[in-house]
């Protein structure tokens, strides 16, 4: 449905303009379009928002989902990549350093290569391994996410096939799922999880920084729902922006917002210690 149609109806129940409609609809303002619904203004806008965060879980702490696959040791030492001595010596200095991840402490102490160690992580997680120096295109989709959320899951896209609206996204710490579904329904597209190295996942962090991208503004999350939708509203009405997306993402919600002129991104971060912080407060 095309954004200004003079047929569109307001999606917001209780909006008045939906009586007698067809008597009015010469009269109607331009609207704003919300995660493929239409409402005819700001007021509208926001209680429809409001009923849509309502469904996210924006309250308590928040922390990266669980992946629950087989463990990175087991998997590497059943196909031979590692010794029984190897897997122990390692979990014994990530133990006693109380740092680092696994297969770090695996480099480090030269048990495996950096190659050796992403071709694990692929078939722990079921997906190819990419290799990103070997792509020119990967500049050309690196702004479709925002950065915080990039760095929040260790990600970032690689690859983009326009034709199919297939987006390639690359990993070094596991599959985050939740936020592949939230990127394909942002941006109305397919995802493909791929394997890459933590030496390029900085890489390419780093390149991704230096490219001109879309403004990113992130902003502590509110705890209620009708607070989180009247902020929002305030940014859409000051940014004239006619389309809204939104989608909760591991560690905050993601609201993507366009006008004719700019393209812009919100990022509402969980407070993650807000629970710890009551605890202490007695609360």
């Amino acid at each position: 449905m095309a954004l200004h149609s003079p047929t569109a109806i307001c999606q917001n129940p209780q909006c008045t303009q939906r009586r007698g409609f067809l008597r009015k609809r010469l009269r109607q303002p331009k609207g704003i379009r919300f995660n493929k619904k239409w409402y005819c203004g700001p007021g509208c806008f926001e209680q429809g928002a409001a009923l849509e965060f309502s469904k996210y879980d924006i309250k308590g702490e928040r922390s990266r989902p669980g992946r629950y696959r087989v463990p990175l040791g087991l998997l590497m030492l059943s196909k031979g990549l590692i010794s029984s001595e190897g897997m122990q010596e390692a979990l014994k200095a990530q133990r006693e350093s109380q740092n680092g991840r696994f297969g770090e402490w695996l480099m480090q102490l030269g048990a495996v290569t950096e190659a050796q160690l992403t071709a694990a992580l692929g078939m722990q997680w079921g997906c190819p391994v990419f290799r990103l120096g070997e792509d020119p295109d990967f500049e050309s989709c690196a702004d479709m996410v925002p950065l915080g959320i990039l760095e929040y899951s260790r990600m970032a896209p690689v690859h983009f096939m326009p034709a199919s609206r297939m987006l390639y996204v690359a990993f070094s710490d596991g599959i985050d799922f939740q936020t592949l579904q939230a990127i394909e329904s942002m941006l109305d597209c397919s995802t493909q999880p791929c394997v890459i190295s933590e030496r390029e996942m900085a890489a390419a962090h780093d390149a991704i920084r230096r490219l001109g991208r879309p403004s990113e503004t992130v902003l502590e999350c509110p705890r209620d729902p009708r607070d989180l939708a009247r902020e929002v509203c305030g940014w859409v009405e000051s940014n004239q922006a006619e389309h809204v997306c939104a989608a909760a993402c591991p560690g905050c919600v993601w609201v993507r917002i366009e006008s004719r002129a700019t393209l812009g991104h919100l990022l509402f971060r969980y407070a993650e210690n807000r629970r710890r912080d009551c605890r202490a407060a007695g609360q």
